[in-house]
């Protein structure tokens, strides 16, 4: 076992995804999973085995399995967090954005709305408050939906009042 064989366990699945067999997909991102584990170490975290774990919950959201595609998500973003701490970066964005989604998906919706208002606070940091980031736009217009289906008026009010003043052009 080695990453170069690991690497190309996950370009086949990456591969099998873009062809939309994503059952394969998964079938040769658990592959690359237990390769990088037998490589790295079992209790060792790495941070390509917490992309094997993110690429495996990409694929079970495809398949819509969305509570499982969030146990393979809390797991990466763990091992992230565990490996480089919890400080801004896009990663960990990427994390929140589709813990977030799963949530909504799963019609959780004040969970969908915690990790997106986190997801929100970190972008502002990441790209800047008043930057007309299509990321931040993406997390502003999850967070209005969630407070409508949560038919909470107020904060929906006040985010969409944000989104459509924040990124007025100088």
């Amino acid at each position: 076992d080695n990453e170069a064989i690991a690497k190309s366990l996950m370009h086949i699945g990456l591969s099998f995804s873009r062809l939309n067999k994503h059952e394969k997909a998964l079938e040769f991102y658990f592959k690359a999973y237990l390769t990088r584990k037998r490589l790295f170490g079992e209790t060792r975290d790495h941070e390509d085995v917490a992309k094997s774990l993110y690429c495996i919950g990409i694929s079970y959201k495809i398949l819509n399995q969305h509570e499982t595609a969030l146990d393979y998500y809390f797991k990466a973003y763990e091992m992230y967090k565990r490996l480089f701490g919890e400080r801004d970066n896009e990663v960990i964005a990427l994390f929140l954005n589709n813990i977030g989604l799963s949530y909504s998906k799963l019609n959780q919706h004040e969970k969908a709305l915690e990790y997106f208002l986190k997801l929100y606070e970190m972008q502002k940091r990441l790209f800047g408050e008043t930057r007309d980031h299509p990321s931040i736009r993406a997390s502003l217009k999850a967070i209005i939906d969630l407070y409508h289906k949560l038919n909470d008026k107020t904060n929906h009010a006040k985010y969409n009042k944000i989104l459509n003043t924040s990124f007025v052009k100088s």
